[in-house]
């Protein structure tokens, strides 16, 4: 059995409603995380999913569930606008799952790999706070049709600073991409050609294949 990580991005305050339909369908339940996008596709404005406040969804589950889930989902958006969204499904290794009764843990490992067959990939850009719409305004040049911002912190000791010749600051911005597999490198490659980066451990960047991406709301 493979692992599966779902992706989704819905109105703001709506995540919770995503999550039901998804547990309805086999889900073990779902982390919701507020964020805003940054877009000017067309595609995605008609969708409601253009610059403004969202909600991520993230759910992990096994294979055999992902079909039930993602129809529970696309049928919960067709019922209910907020729900309009996108959502993109990659692959996850080793999942273990902590259990409240007798604090019992069950580990699910992802089976074979199957042959490469991804059409798109996420990539994934952790920046310092301030930063995550001029990297978003590179990677459209670049191709890309718009993005995700979440705000996050950074951890380090003082130590860590001294020893990597990093300078860490706390706030950071995760810019997620969700780009065509082809246009995935031109994009990396505007991104890290930029000044902002040309301090050492500025940010970093990196991608993961995008099993599946299916539009929320879409008939």
């Amino acid at each position: 059995m493979e692992n599966k990580l779902i992706f989704a991005l819905v109105g703001r305050n709506s995540g919770e409603d995503l999550v039901n339909a998804a547990k309805s369908a086999g889900a073990w339940g779902g982390t919701i995380i507020p964020c805003r996008s940054i877009s000017d596709n067309a595609l995605l404005q008609f969708f409601g999913i253009g610059e403004s406040d969202q909600d991520v969804v993230l759910i992990v589950t096994g294979d055999k569930f992902l079909e039930p889930i993602l129809e529970a989902m696309k049928k919960a958006a067709l019922e209910d606008k907020r729900l309009s969204g996108f959502a993109a499904v990659a692959g996850v290794g080793t999942i273990m799952r902590f259990l409240a009764e007798n604090n019992r843990m069950e580990t699910f490992n992802t089976g074979e790999k199957t042959m490469d067959r991804h059409t798109h990939e996420m990539i994934y850009v952790i920046v310092n706070s301030g930063f995550a719409d001029d990297v978003m305004a590179a990677a459209r040049k670049a191709g890309a049709h718009g993005g995700t911002v979440l705000n996050a912190r950074g951890t380090g000791k003082q130590e860590d600073v001294k020893f990597f010749g990093i300078t860490i600051v706390p706030e950071k911005e995760i810019l997620l991409i969700v780009a065509e597999k082809d246009k995935s490198s031109d994009i990396m490659d505007a991104i890290k050609a930029m000044d902002c980066f040309a301090t050492p451990g500025s940010g970093i960047v990196f991608t993961s294949d995008v099993d599946n991406f299916t539009i929320l709301g879409k008939k």
